[in-house]
């Protein structure tokens, strides 16, 4: 009698194989050594316009005396999510980003050469709107060659289970058709692109803020395609496919069979699973309708809200932004924030100004797609944020 791949066998492998484990995968060569280039392109492919990650001489000036990464490049360094045990048999499951929760102790700079870890913590069911979800939670941490930890990162995937008799790519999770949009919402679009500012060097003082204050928008679509290989080539590191033709024949042919498709157009067995990203025809083997972003993509552009408001002496402490649906083809996806807490907090001794922030995105209809929360320190007046932040 065959084995039935269902849910509960799925966690009973990942539980018998995976749990309490450094799982690598995704996993770059150690130490990973960040370069002006690298943190560059990784901004470049959030379109995160901030000169302390683009212009090396302008960072140089500021607090930090060097080029500094984007807080989330902790999540293309060491990839959070885990897809444990999915591969390893043709489960009839598809996964999906649940999201990330961070906490930064130090900045990324430029020469530093990180060192990883992740475990999965934990698993848990719940149901779904489409079905029983498993889902996988992990922990990690990175590390930079003074051997201290600049963060950690606590992230959870969500695995679908499909309805009972309907295999892989059978049947659709959601409907929905590429959104057009009207003259007056292209202009909406091109007007925040216009508008949108780094605070910069200018402080913004603790003291100075209020809850009730508002964050300046930010939006970023449509969603094309261009968009997320340009993601996947300069912001997605742990990319499985490193190559064309050959190279990603060879890629397609070492990885676990389970996470290879069969292209229905063409038949091309070697298909990569990460491909159902970008591709019309091989999304429908996840049960999506149109190719959709990394979720990972989604929670990383929710941080530029924070750090284009915060100025370059503001310290991102936390971002916790969870991913509610997939964000297709042709979304936009705008990102607002609000004060909600203004405290003191006090870190190993050393007292912070701290200011909590609710984020909330949502696409062109309104429909939320990325809630989260963020906590920033700010400095005082002749008072700046100690970093590192004690652990």
């Amino acid at each position: 009698m065959s084995e039935v791949l269902n849910l509960d066998n799925l966690e009973k492998h990942i539980r018998d194989n995976y749990l309490e484990k450094d799982f690598g995968e995704n996993q770059l060569d150690e130490p990973f050594e960040l370069n002006w280039r690298l943190i560059r392109d990784f901004a470049w492919g959030l379109s995160d316009p901030n000169p302390l990650y683009c212009d090396a001489a302008y960072a140089a000036k500021a607090r930090w005396n060097c080029q500094i990464a984007p807080p989330t490049i902790a999540s293309s360094i060491r990839y959070p999510q885990t897809h444990a045990g999915i591969w390893d048999k043709p489960y009839q499951m598809t996964n999906l980003v649940a999201g990330n929760r961070f906490e930064w102790f130090d900045v990324f700079r430029v020469g530093d050469r990180i060192t990883t870890s992740l475990v999965i913590k934990n698993l848990y069911r719940k149901k779904g709107k489409t079905g029983d979800l498993l889902l996988v939670v992990t922990e990690g941490g990175l590390w930079n060659h003074h051997g201290n930890l600049i963060a950690k990162q606590y992230a959870t995937q969500v695995q679908v289970e499909m309805p009972p008799g309907v295999k892989l790519g059978e049947k659709l999770l959601y409907q929905q058709e590429p959104y057009k949009y009207s003259k007056e919402e292209i202009a909406k679009i091109v007007e925040c692109y216009d508008n949108e500012t780094v605070r910069g060097a200018k402080p913004l003082y603790w003291e100075d803020v209020a809850v009730g204050d508002k964050l300046k928008q930010i939006g970023r679509g449509p969603l094309t395609l261009g968009d997320m290989m340009q993601f996947n080539g300069k912001s997605y590191f742990g990319g499985p496919v490193p190559g064309t033709f050959k190279v990603s024949l060879n890629a397609a042919r070492s990885m676990p069979p389970a996470s290879i498709r069969t292209n229905p157009t063409t038949n091309w067995p070697y298909e990569d699973m990460m491909w159902e990203h970008y591709d019309f025809n091989l999304v429908r083997a996840r049960g999506l309708p149109l190719p959709f972003d990394l979720g990972c993509m989604r929670y990383m552009m929710a941080a530029t809200l924070i750090t284009n408001w915060m100025g370059d002496d503001g310290y991102l402490r936390r971002l916790d932004a969870r991913i509610q649906r997939p964000n297709y083809y042709g979304d936009t996806t705008w990102f607002s924030g609000e004060v909600v807490n203004k405290y003191k907090e006090t870190q190993g001794g050393v007292e912070y100004g701290a200011v909590d922030i609710k984020i909330q995105g949502v696409n062109q209809v309104g429909d939320s797609t990325t809630p989260g929360t963020a906590t920033v320190y700010l400095p005082s007046p002749g008072r700046p944020v100690q970093i590192p932040v004690p652990v």
